[in-house]
């Protein structure tokens, strides 16, 4: 993830945006920047202003999912652009690259998983474990009684 590309893509988001677009007052005053302020957002998708403004000055990383579907939900964002935004706040590398801290998918229905076990300290044989779905249980040794 980019910290930089982050708080671009948030900007870019919330500068697209106006008052009216997400049902808030124009006022009568003008506006020096173009779009919405960090205060509106941040207020639009329930998080503290301090912490969306960090995230748009790239202070803040890796945002949690609920954080980022509150943000998608305040910055109107489209099915394409929610996932890019999820894209941008990764904490995993992006496809193709070494997968850090990936979650393994669980194994097709049928296969096992055979793990080895550390042995108590009174076994001088080591068995290979059986997990199937929920349960777990020694496979007994070919041979052994």
């Amino acid at each position: 993830m980019s910290r930089r590309e982050l708080a671009g893509f948030l900007r870019q988001r919330r500068e697209a945006l106006r008052p009216d677009d997400v049902g808030l007052p124009t006022g009568t005053r003008t506006r020096r920047t173009p779009g919405l302020r960090r205060e509106e957002v941040a207020a639009l998708a329930g998080i503290s202003a301090n912490y969306y403004e960090r995230l748009e000055q790239k202070r803040a990383a890796h945002p949690a999912p609920l954080v980022l579907d509150a943000l998608s939900r305040a910055l109107r964002l489209s099915g394409g652009e929610r996932a890019q935004l999820t894209r941008l706040a990764s904490k995993t590398p992006a496809a193709g690259d070494d997968a850090i801290g990936e979650t393994p998918s669980p194994p097709p229905d049928g296969e096992r998983i055979v793990l080895y076990l550390p042995e108590p300290e009174n076994r001088t044989e080591s068995r290979p474990a059986r997990v199937d779905g929920d349960h777990a249980g020694e496979t007994p040794v070919a041979g052994a009684s």
